[in-house]
Order: C-alpha cells, then sequence, then structure tokens
C-alpha cells in the first residue's frame, strides 16, 4: 500500500512496530522542519534589524566546526526519517544493528520511545525562548554589524544555551531511534563545539563595540554549556 509515495505494509491494522515508528518519524520531521524555518526566519529578522555579518573569526576551524555540528546534528534524523518512512515506517535490518538491548518489554521500549517524542514536542516552547532572546543576534558564527549582548532568559546561566538545547536533542533522539547512532552524533558534535565555542567568542571579545560588555558578562557567567559543569 502507497500513501503519498510511501510504501506501507499490506493489510490494516497497522502493526505496533509500524505505529511506534510512524510517531518517532513524524516528530523528528516536525522537529527539523520546525528548527530550520525558525533558523530561516529568525536569520532573515537578525539581518534586517543588526545588519550583516562583518567580524568573522580568523581562524578556519569555527567555520569547519560549525559545518561538522550542523551535519552531526541533522544527518542522523534525517538518514532516519527518509529510511524507514520508505521502508514502510519499519527499521531495516541495517538500522536495527545500531540498535539498544532488545531485554526489555515491547511495551517498555515502545513507551520510552513515545515519551522522548513527547519530551521533544515540549521543546519546542524552549526553543522559541531562546530564539526570543537571541533575537537580532542569531547567526552560525560571528558578529553582526550592530550586536549587543545578550544576557537574558537561558543566557543568564549558560553562554550557549542553543548548543545545550541541541546536545540534549541529540540524546533524546536516541532513545526516539532506538540507536546508537545519535549517541555517535553527539560525541562528534560536542567535540566540535569545543573547537567552535573558544574561536566564537574569542571573535566576539575582539570586536570593539560588545568586546568589553561581552569580556564581563563571561565573568559572571562562567559555563558555556552545562551550568557548573562545562
Amino acid at each position: 500500500m502507497y500513501i503519498a509515495g510511501l510504501r506501507l505494509p499490506h493489510g490494516l491494522p497497522i502493526s505496533h512496530e509500524n505505529g511506534v515508528e510512524s510517531i518517532v518519524v513524524f516528530t523528528t520531521l516536525a522537529c527539523v522542519f520546525k528548527i530550520y524555518s525558525d533558523t530561516k526566519h529568525g536569520s532573515t529578522k537578525a539581518k534586517a534589524e543588526a545588519g550583516e555579518i562583518t567580524s568573522m573569526p580568523k581562524s578556519p576551524w569555527g567555520i569547519r566546526a560549525t559545518i561538522i555540528h550542523v551535519m552531526a546534528s541533522f544527518l542522523p534524523p534525517a538518514v532516519y526519517a527518509g529510511t524507514v518512512a520508505l521502508n514502510g515506517f519499519v527499521q531495516p535490518e541495517w538500522m536495527e544493528n545500531f540498535g539498544f538491548s532488545e531485554n526489555i518489554g515491547v511495551g517498555e521500549k515502545a513507551g520510552l520511545r513515545v515519551v522522548a517524542c513527547v519530551v521533544t514536542l515540549t521543546l519546542w516552547k524552549v526553543w522559541d525562548g531562546i530564539y526570543k532572546h537571541l533575537g537580532s543576534q542569531l547567526s552560525p558564527i560571528g558578529v553582526r554589524e550592530k550586536p549587543k549582548l545578550v544576557e537574558t532568559g537561558p543566557y543568564r546561566y549558560v553562554r550557549h544555551p542553543m548548543y545545550s538545547l541541541v546536545m540534549a536533542q541529540e540524546l533524546l533522539f536516541s532513545v526516539m531511534s532506538w540507536s546508537y547512532i545519535p549517541l555517535l552524533a553527539f560525541g562528534v558534535t560536542a567535540i566540535a563545539y569545543a573547537v567552535k565555542m573558544p574561536v566564537e567568542e574569542h571573535t566576539i571579545t575582539e570586536d570593539p563595540t560588545i568586546g568589553p560588555a561581552y569580556q564581563e558578562y563571561k565573568s559572571r557567567v562562567t559555563s558555556r554549556i552545562l551550568p557548573g559543569i562545562w
């Protein structure tokens, strides 16, 4: 059976496995679309309000790390959603080989995966809050023409709350997809952030307009990702 070009298993009703995978696939697609849409809209608004990005890192590793963490964050969900949807909402064997232990009941496993989907959707409020507070200063890396210090909302506790949320979402996606692959992506993302953040912050502190204020902000908010730990 095909619906909107997607192959579904023959016969109704749809199996328990199909149902869980469908929930995960559509949650994943909704999440990816929201992040893409919000980032695109936010970047357009930031450009209109604060101008172009005028100060870029001198080190090439800032941009390289940005590309790496974006790919690590988006490729696993995209591959999962596309592959499972085209396979009739069933994980193919090669994907199951990367799965967590099956020493858990079917109901418990499904429950954990669905709960992870629900938590993902509830985190949208957190995403919205971060975008709201970051406002005109949204950029992949670099300082805009009219920079200003952002120290409200989650920025009172960590200097890079958006990165915190991306990493949390990768952990959630590991449970959603019941796979080790997002955990590998989590490790790659963490390394990329560890490389990018010092470069990114150095670029901000070197900016004559916002540099002194950001340096003082760093002395007050000492954590980058996780309060008191990182």
